[in-house]
C-alpha cells in the first residue's frame, strides 16, 4: 500500500533538498550565494539577478540561491526562468527531455495550540501559522525555444549606475546611534553602541569591494533592536552567530544583486561554521533567507515602518511540468 506523504513530510523533504544542495557546495570551500550574477549574459534575456523572464520580477530567499547555482552548474548565459506555462503563453515551447529546476514557495497554515497562562494556570486557545513548502518547476530561457524576440526586462539599476548614492541613501536609511565611521583596518558593526567602523575606500581592490563589505556591516546593523530585532548576542564560534554571518552574508548578496555590485563577500572564515549549523538544522537556511530578505528590503527602502513589505508578494504559482 502505496503511503501519500503529508504536508509535514513534504516540507521536510524540501527542507532536506535544499539544504543537501547547498551543503554539497559549502564541502567544495564554494559559497553559493557568492556573486552568483558575475557571470550573466548582457544580451536582450540578460539581467542580474535571478528573475521571472515574463514578468521581470527577481525571485529572492532561497529561490535566488537555488537558480544562482543551476544557472552556474549548467553554464546558462541569462538568468530569466518562466514555467512551462508561461512558455506556451508567449508562443515559446521547452525543448524535448530538457528538464526544470525546483523553485519553492511557502503556504501558510493557521493552527491552534493550548496553552497554559503561567499567571493564572488557565488553558486557552492560541492560533498561529505554520509554512507549509511546496514545490514547482522553472526552465532557464535557454532551454526554450521561440520566444518572442524580448522578453520582460529585468527590474533594477544597471550595473555602475547611481550605486554611490544608493549606498549613501542605505547609510542613511539606517540611522545608525553610534554613527558610521571610516578609519583603521578593520570593518565591524557594534551592536551594543549601534556603529558602523569602515576602512577607507582606498583600502579595498576596488569601490565594489566596499560596497559589498559595507552591506555585509549594514545587514548586521538591521538586527539591532530598533530595527528589525534579531538574536545578536551570540559568540564566535557558537550557532548563534554563525546563523548572524549566514543572515548578513545572504542579505549582502541579495542587495549587492539588486544594485549591480560586483565585489567579493567575505565568507571563508565561516564555511565550517555553516556546514555545521545546516548540517544540525535543516530548516535554518530557510530562516536565515527570510531573514536576509527582510534585511536587504530595509536596506532598499521596501519596508514600512512595521518592517512589513511595501509591496505585494508575488501571486502563489501552481505546480507545473519537470520534463518537457
Amino acid at each position: 500500500m502505496q503511503t501519500v506523504p503529508t504536508t509535514k513530510t513534504v516540507t521536510a523533504d524540501i527542507q532536506k533538498e535544499v539544504t543537501d544542495k547547498i551543503l554539497r557546495k559549502l564541502e567544495q570551500g564554494v559559497a553559493p550565494w557568492v556573486r552568483p550574477w558575475r557571470t550573466v549574459g548582457k544580451g536582450k534575456q540578460g539581467g542580474a539577478l535571478p528573475h521571472n523572464a515574463v514578468t521581470g520580477r527577481p525571485y529572492s530567499g532561497v529561490n535566488f540561491l537555488m537558480l544562482a547555482m543551476e544557472q552556474l552548474d549548467r553554464d546558462f548565459s541569462t538568468a530569466g526562468w518562466l514555467t512551462f506555462n508561461q512558455a506556451a503563453a508567449v508562443g515559446g515551447s521547452v525543448r524535448k527531455g530538457e528538464k526544470g529546476t525546483a523553485v519553492y514557495f511557502a503556504k501558510m497554515q493557521d493552527r491552534t495550540r493550548t496553552v497554559q497562562d503561567m499567571v493564572t494556570g488557565e488553558e486557552r486557545e492560541e492560533s498561529f501559522s505554520v509554512p507549509m513548502w511546496r514545490r514547482f518547476w522553472v526552465f532557464n530561457v535557454a532551454q526554450v525555444e521561440g520566444l518572442p524576440a524580448h522578453l520582460a526586462p529585468q527590474a533594477g539599476l544597471p550595473k555602475g549606475e547611481g550605486v554611490e548614492d544608493e549606498l549613501a541613501a542605505i547609510a542613511q536609511r539606517c540611522d545608525l546611534r553610534g554613527g558610521f565611521l571610516h578609519g583603521g583596518n578593520q570593518a565591524y558593526y557594534n551592536v551594543f553602541s549601534d556603529k558602523v567602523v569602515m576602512p577607507q575606500v582606498e583600502a579595498f581592490e576596488s569601490v565594489d569591494h566596499y560596497a559589498c563589505t559595507l552591506l555585509h556591516e549594514l545587514t548586521h546593523a538591521t538586527g539591532h533592536e530598533h530595527r528589525l530585532g534579531r538574536d545578536m548576542q551570540g559568540r564566535y564560534g557558537d550557532e548563534s552567530y554563525a546563523f548572524e554571518e549566514l543572515v548578513a552574508e545572504l542579505g549582502a548578496a541579495f542587495t549587492c544583486a539588486a544594485l549591480g555590485i560586483d565585489g567579493e563577500l567575505r565568507h571563508a572564515d565561516y564555511i565550517a561554521h555553516w556546514l555545521t549549523l545546516l548540517g544540525r538544522d535543516q530548516r535554518a537556511i530557510f530562516r536565515a533567507a527570510s531573514q536576509a530578505r527582510k534585511a536587504a528590503a530595509y536596506l532598499l527602502g521596501e519596508l514600512d515602518g512595521e518592517g512589513e513589505q511595501c509591496t505585494p508578494l508575488p501571486v502563489t504559482p501552481q505546480e507545473e511540468r519537470v520534463t518537457a
